[in-house]
Formats: structure tokens, sequence, C-alpha cells
């Protein structure tokens, strides 16, 4: 047991820089901040879902159109400058609470 421990400080002690950028990466990963995004989405053909009875023969498709929303992470806010999704302020939310739970 002794040698393993010995082994794990000895790794941690040569590779501390490695450990503390692959720490940041992830709390930057799940750190959530006070906005929602509201990237694209897309259509999705409901025209074999839909039944009218006693309706004329139409062309083309009955489409249901959708957008996706998502919480903020620092990431996925910088993204949204790029991509040009809509950034939404969200208040009266503890976003540290709950960025420790990992809502």
């Amino acid at each position: 047991m002794k040698k393993i421990f010995r082994k794990i400080i000895i790794y941690i002690k040569e590779e501390y820089k490695f450990l503390i950028v692959c720490a940041l990466i992830v709390f930057l990963g799940l750190f959530k901040l006070p906005y929602n995004l509201y990237t694209g989405g897309g259509i999705i053909d409901i025209s074999d879902k839909v039944i009218v009875e006693d309706a004329n023969k139409a062309e083309g498709s009955f489409n249901m159109a959708y957008v996706t929303q998502v919480r903020a992470t620092i990431p996925t806010y910088l993204l949204s400058y790029v991509f040009g999704w809509d950034r939404e302020k969200v208040y009266g939310q503890k976003t540290f609470y709950s960025t420790l739970c990992f809502t």
C-alpha cells in the first residue's frame, strides 16, 4: 500500500502542471454562466403524423420547426459570438449553487 501511495505522490510531483491544466479545463467547461443560449435547430417532417380527413391532395410537406436552448458555459458563451447564437440573461437564479450541483 505504501508503494502505491509513494508512486502517486511522485506522479503528482512530476506532473503537477498537467494536472492543474486539466483541472482548469474541467472547471471552465462545467462553470455555468447566467445566460441561456438559443442555438440553431431544424425542421421535422410531420406530414405522416397528421391526418386530415376529406382533404384535397397537396404537394409539399408539413413541417415542425424547433430551436435548442442550452445553459451557457464559458466555451459555449464564447462560441455564441462566432456562430451568432442568441443570448438571454437569466435573472433570479443562483448560478454558483447550480454550478456546484452540476444542474
